[in-house]
C-alpha cells in the first residue's frame, strides 16, 4: 500500500478508548461539504503530493458525503450509490459487487 487516510483510534495505556481524531481538512479549503472528513481536501492534497494535475484523477463513492471529493476529480465514478440524489455530479455509475468493474472507465481519454 502506498499510502492510506483513515480516522485515527485514540489509545490511553495501550488501551483503545473509543475516540477518533479525525483527519478533517474542509476549513483548510473552505470546502462546502463541512464533513467531519473532506475527501475533497484529501483528494487535492494528494494530487498535490504526487504533482499530478486534479483533472487527471479518478474518485470513486457512494454517498452524498463523497460529493465534493466526486465533483472535484477529472472522473467521477459512483458505485452502488446508497442515494439517487447524487448522481449528477459523476461521470459513471456502476453497479455490482465486485470494483473491478469500474476498471473499464479508468481508460476514460479525460484522464
Amino acid at each position: 500500500m502506498d499510502f492510506h487516510i483513515a480516522n485515527i483510534l485514540e489509545v490511553k495505556n495501550g488501551v483503545i478508548t473509543g475516540f477518533l481524531e479525525m483527519p478533517m481538512g474542509w476549513e483548510k479549503i473552505g470546502c462546502y461539504c463541512k464533513q467531519s472528513v473532506c475527501k475533497r481536501y484529501h483528494l487535492i492534497r494528494l494530487a498535490k503530493q504526487y504533482n499530478m494535475d486534479i483533472s487527471k484523477t479518478v474518485a470513486v463513492g457512494d454517498s452524498s458525503a463523497d460529493f465534493c471529493m466526486l465533483e472535484s476529480a477529472g472522473i467521477g465514478i459512483l458505485f452502488n450509490p446508497k442515494e439517487d440524489v447524487i448522481k449528477h455530479c459523476v461521470n459513471y455509475t456502476v453497479y455490482g459487487k465486485d470494483l473491478k468493474l469500474i476498471l473499464e472507465y479508468l481508460n476514460d481519454p479525460r484522464l
